[in-house]
């Protein structure tokens, strides 16, 4: 306020107040700490003083000199931050309340055009990412070089060098050769959101036991689904994709899986599986949801899914019953000692036994009830052959079980020997039958007090002497002296016919 100065200044968009109070958003130039410098009052004369404005592009500095009245040049320097921003110079002056001419006159006007190149950094929809910068190191000259490079970029990764497919024109090499004065073209790199990717793998299993837990069917293993949710960092929104085949997924540069197979989904399902038929057995339960003792039925499973394991029980049928029967026989041969036959074969009537048999539907193994009681087969008399004699008189009556073998037993048959004739010229004298119509007299019974004499043995050829006490029978009721007497009878008989014997042998002697 109490001097003219100069002075750079920089401009903000800032709320502001005006006189009455309200706020507006205006443009509005501040001094840049530290430059200004005060000009002479006395150059404040309606004259021109010179002063010079100069930009080196290589250095990016601005310079500007004022030569006041006294001769003295003041000097402000500044250096542009980006040199591919859009600027404007100028040059501007203010009396504040008062009024002023204020004039330019420019005496001359120098410009050596610059050869550059532009940077920018897309994504690749071809949106201005991030900014960068060229490097010139010879200068910013016709035949001179250029130089550029990647930057990182937070939650962006670096896929290419513009082909046309981002931004529409293709992209300057990252290096090069200045070839022509001014704009020489653009270098474009392409960047992609960094995806980021995590993957599930479900599986469903199907096991088929039995009620001990047995394995009766090889059990089901689906093809396992999995499932990649790919998320982009720049605007952290989530896309799924599932696939029965790869386990894995390269991302293109849009975040989607570049192997075949992959769909885009969050669920699906596993198909319906049919419960396998197990010979022997029927199914009595299925742990599966939704599901019959038919099949385990569809399941839907979804990126946060429980491995799907399933349980299917069989149990076994039951047994078959069925009767088995088996018959006996008894056969009797009848042969000679030389083995030929002798009379026709017996052949008994067949007893016949019965039981159950129960037979495991899975294994087939039998298990046997007890057969039916015992029964027997009857004595059997050898037949009578004329001339022989049987080795076994009888077979006899045999008894048998459902356990026992055909009966079969062999009798053999002995011819007789012959038997020896009767001399008949000698004939054997009968003996003198006894008169019926004179009875013996029976012995007198002896006093029981007195025991009779024994009888004297009688030699051979000799006839015995017996005394008859009584010729009396005896009668009933008599003692047994009785009955001796009665011996005593009979004794002497004997003796008579040992005697003739003995006479007949003598006469065949001599």
């Amino acid at each position: 306020m109490n001097a003219p100065y100069g002075t750079l200044v920089d401009t903000e968009n800032e709320e502001v107040a005006t006189k009455d109070g309200i706020k507006v958003q205006r443009w509005w130039a501040k001094d840049v700490d530290g430059t200004s410098q005060a000009l002479s009052k006395s150059d404040v004369n309606g004259q021109f003083h010179d002063f010079t404005v100069d930009y080196d592009g290589d250095t990016k500095t601005l310079t500007i000199k004022y030569t006041q009245t006294s001769g003295k040049i003041l000097t402000w320097t500044t250096t542009v931050s980006n040199s591919n921003q859009a600027m404007a110079m100028i040059v501007s002056a203010s009396t504040g309340g008062a009024k002023n001419l204020q004039q330019f006159e420019i005496m001359s006007f120098d410009f050596k055009q610059a050869a550059t190149v532009n940077v920018k950094y897309v994504d690749t929809k071809g949106n201005q990412i991030a900014q960068g910068e060229v490097t010139y190191p010879n200068g910013a000259n016709v035949n001179g070089t250029y130089t550029t490079g990647q930057l990182e970029i937070p939650n962006y990764k670096f896929v290419r060098m513009d082909d046309g497919t981002a931004t529409g024109a293709k992209s300057l090499p990252a290096t090069g050769t200045l070839t022509k004065a001014g704009d020489n073209g653009t270098v474009i790199y392409v960047y992609a959101p960094a995806y980021t990717q995590t993957s599930k793998t479900v599986s469903e299993t199907i096991k088929y036991i039995d009620q001990d837990g047995k394995e009766v069917a090889i059990g089901y293993t689906a093809d396992p689904i999995t499932f990649v949710s790919v998320t982009n960092p720049v605007d952290n929104t989530t896309t799924t994709y599932y696939s029965t085949k790869a386990k894995t997924a390269t991302l293109d540069d849009n975040g989607v899986p570049t192997e075949a197979g992959w769909t885009k989904g969050d669920s699906t399902d596993f198909a319906d599986v049919v419960n396998p038929e197990v010979d022997g057995y029927k199914v009595i339960s299925n742990d599966a949801p939704n599901s019959d003792l038919t099949s385990v039925a569809v399941q839907t499973v979804y990126t946060n899914s429980s491995d799907l394991d399933f349980t299917v029980v069989y149990a076994k049928n039951a047994p078959t019953i069925t009767t088995e029967s088996k018959t006996i026989n008894e056969t009797i041969h009848y042969v000679y000692k030389d083995g030929t036959t002798a009379h026709d074969d017996y052949v008994a009537k067949p007893v016949e036994f019965t039981r159950q048999v129960s037979t495991d539907a899975v294994t087939g193994e039998k298990t046997y009830g007890s057969w039916s009681a015992d029964q027997s087969f009857a004595a059997v008399t050898s037949p009578v052959i004329k001339g022989y004699t049987p080795d076994q008189a009888e077979i006899g009556a045999q008894t048998v079980s459902g356990d026992s073998s055909d009966l079969d037993f062999t009798v053999v048959y002995t011819k007789d020997a012959p038997t020896k004739p009767v001399n008949p010229i000698q004939p054997t004298t009968p003996a003198k039958p006894v008169n019926p119509s004179q009875p013996a007299t029976p012995a007198k019974p002896v006093n029981p007090s007195q025991p009779a004499t024994p009888t004297k043995p009688v030699q051979a050829g000799q006839a015995a002497a017996t005394n008859f006490v009584d010729q009396r029978l005896p009668q009933t009721g008599e003692t047994d002296q009785q009955h001796m007497t009665l011996s005593g009878l009979l004794l002497l008989a004997m003796s008579s016919l040992l005697g003739l014997f003995g006479m007949t042998k003598r006469q065949r002697k001599e």
